[in-house]
């Protein structure tokens, strides 16, 4: 499944490029879109990207709150099970523990907002794949100059996006979590505590429903 990003710096870039264009060249008006259909960006890709780096590009966070979790699925109805499973039964459990300890409910509100999200891109951005074109963008790019084109870069069909997500994973971990890489050590062992409470959680829970399940089950047969 294709996922059709645009990272902002680019779009950023294709807008000064058309500015530039537009008056120096006095052309006609145009539409200008940037789209990565000629090298698009896969949720495969995105998989790999934040698992596949290896022991020599490590990212754990100290500041990670929960652990990273990415798998792909095609069917819709074990898409909506999955994030009931995953996002609000944890979510929900969570609340009650931060409202239990006098801290405000978060999560479920969250998640609210993510899953109306996906219920409007879903039909549109996700299920079906569609091929756009770029023409006029193209042709700009084709006429910039070298050095042009390395100070405004926005040919997508050249990105390596491994190496994209790569610096954009780092960029994330220091500039937004403020989580410098000399930490990358303790993150580890963050990230491995993280997974021991997640197996525990789970286990819990599958025995509980379990439990339910034969209950229901006895009492029915």
């Amino acid at each position: 499944m294709v996922a059709d990003m645009v990272p902002v710096d680019i779009a950023i870039n294709v807008t000064l490029a058309a500015a530039w264009e537009v008056a120096t060249k006095n052309t006609n008006l145009k539409i200008y879109h940037s789209v990565s259909s000629k090298n698009p960006i896969t949720y495969d890709i995105l998989r790999t990207a934040n698992f596949g780096h290896g022991d020599s590009e490590r990212m754990e966070t100290t500041k990670c709150i929960a652990v990273q979790w990415f798998f792909l699925v095609k069917n819709k109805t074990m898409f909506c099970l999955y994030s009931i499973w995953y996002h609000v039964i944890p979510a929900f459990f969570i609340d009650i523990f931060l409202q239990l300890t006098g801290k405000k409910p978060q999560l479920m509100k969250i998640y609210a907002k993510v899953y109306n999200v996906n219920k409007s891109l879903m039909p549109y951005c996700v299920e079906k794949n569609i091929l756009f074109t770029s023409n006029n963008v193209d042709e700009m790019w084709d006429s910039l100059d070298p050095v042009d084109k390395r100070l405004f870069f926005f040919d997508l069909a050249s990105m390596d996006w491994q190496e994209f997500w790569l610096y954009a994973l780092k960029g994330l971990r220091v500039y937004i979590l403020n989580d410098p890489m000399e930490t990358v050590p303790q993150g580890i062992k963050h990230t491995r505590k993280m997974w021991i409470r997640k197996m525990v959680f789970d286990s819990i829970i599958w025995i509980t429903f379990s439990y339910l399940a034969y209950i229901i089950f006895r009492n029915i047969f």
